[in-house]
């Protein structure tokens, strides 16, 4: 399993994480749903321990929460890029 994540986009998730101000932030990457046009995912910054089920990995310094993919997929490649993204809030 592999998740690359590119410094523009962890400074983004960095700068999120920082907002929060919990003890234990983490990007949440999760299975939204599917059908006939195959997997939708989620992600989102999130706080607090994972699951027992759950599979945490580190990419660009960023703790990464994968939410019961195992189960979904055998093989679960992300490459997450932020290049002409804005953010409203």
């Amino acid at each position: 399993m592999q998740i690359t994540i590119s410094d523009k986009a962890a400074e983004l998730v960095k700068n999120t994480m920082a907002e929060i101000e919990t003890e234990d932030p983490h990007l949440f990457i999760y299975v939204a749903g599917g059908g006939c046009s195959g997997l939708q995912y989620g992600m989102a910054v999130s706080e607090g321990e994972p699951e027992i089920d759950d599979i945490v990995i580190y990419s660009n310094d960023i703790k990464i929460v994968l939410f019961q993919l195992r189960e979904k997929l055998m093989t679960l490649v992300v490459a997450v890029d932020i290049s002409n993204l804005s953010l409203s809030q």
